[in-house]
């Protein structure tokens, strides 16, 4: 291959010059743009259609940057086009890329690195976003838009083994020291004043089922669901599917809250169900450590909630009865404020 520069094709150009060529430029084979450079390739100029476009068959990456680089591999600092179709990098745009039938794995994005950090505030970031709103814009509260960190939707409408819109998982496959390690992790911060409508709310985790028309499931169907039956070690400390940290100085009416709004709950608001030829040893169990206390183990709200007001000499004192369905008959359990 022979080797050209500038100043063969612009004679009275160097080769650090800057050439500006005001028409379209094709190649059709090999460009090397080898030399020491500010700017290797500038498009400065109004595109009516695409900067760059590669629509031959590459065997290869359409793409390729192998040099070491001290800045961005790609850097988006102007604004784009608004839409759905449009974006800072669009994938598919307007429309899916139809691939059909896959005969290999097809994955859209993919990032593999090793790195090392030696400092405590040192980061290794898959992905930093960073959005924030510039103005509350016109309207009244509920017109100003829906902001979204992530949106990931998938439709099946096929046979299908497993469909997971998100999935984060955190391995631990090495003896390692450290402070927490998480597979998703959701936070909400209130540190201004929210004014919220009566449907809404703030969740550092939301999960929600739905179902209509046709729709049929032949298995448990759950807004949020936690498994230990893979744990095959009792590891050394106290291990639970779900805890409710309430303790330090944080505040907090409910660990647990069961909101039940209609009639259609079939059983009960908290089922404990016992399978797999298990004993267990306690459905329910208080523990207190030293120095503290728990005031009462239930409380009823009104006397006609799940209990009755009941009076009676034995034992003495007034009273109340819990109602209890014991394989559908209804028994009593009876509670008195004395004894004899």
């Amino acid at each position: 291959m022979t080797d050209y520069s500038v100043k063969d094709f612009l004679p009275g150009f160097a080769e650090a010059d800057t050439v500006t060529f005001n028409c379209d430029i094709v190649f059709a084979g090999t460009v090397d743009l080898a030399g020491a450079m500010t700017d290797g390739l500038v498009i400065s100029g109004a595109c009516s259609d695409n900067g760059i476009e590669i629509s031959g068959i590459c065997t290869g990456a359409v793409m390729q940057v192998t040099g070491v680089n001290t800045g961005s591999i790609l850097d988006i600092t102007g604004v784009w086009g608004q839409g759905f179709t449009q974006a800072a990098l669009n994938i598919g745009g307007a429309a899916a890329i139809a691939f059909g039938s896959c005969a290999d794995q097809l994955v859209l994005a993919r990032y593999n690195i090793t790195a090392q950090v030696g400092t405590a505030e040192g980061y290794v970031i898959g992905e930093y976003k960073n959005y924030a709103t510039s103005g509350a814009g016109p309207g009244t509260v509920l017109q100003h838009g829906i902001w979204m960190g992530d949106y990931t939707g998938l439709t099946i409408s096929h046979n299908t083994t497993d469909a997971y819109a998100n999935r984060g998982r955190c391995a631990i496959d090495g003896t390692i020291a450290g402070n927490q390690f998480i597979g998703v992790m959701g936070q909400m911060s209130i540190t201004g004043a929210a004014t919220l409508e009566d449907t809404g709310g703030a969740y550092g985790i939301y999960s929600d089922v739905t179902s209509s028309g046709s729709g049929a499931c032949n298995r448990n169907v759950a807004a949020g669901y936690f498994s230990m039956r893979p744990n095959l070690i009792d590891l050394a400390g106290e291990t639970s599917c779900v805890i409710a940290d309430m303790g330090g100085a944080g505040y907090a009416d409910y660990g647990f809250k069961a909101q039940v709004g209609n009639n259609h709950v079939g059983e009960a608001a908290i089922g404990v169900v016992v399978t797999d030829g298990s004993i267990l040893p306690s459905a329910i169990k208080f523990h207190i450590d030293g120095g503290n206390s728990i005031t009462h183990a239930f409380e009823f709200d009104a006397a006609n909630t799940a209990a009755s007001a009941s009076s009676g000499t034995t034992p003495a004192g007034d009273g109340i009865i819990i109602a209890v369905d014991y394989n559908g008959t209804t028994l009593y359990l009876r509670a008195v404020s004395a004894w004899t």
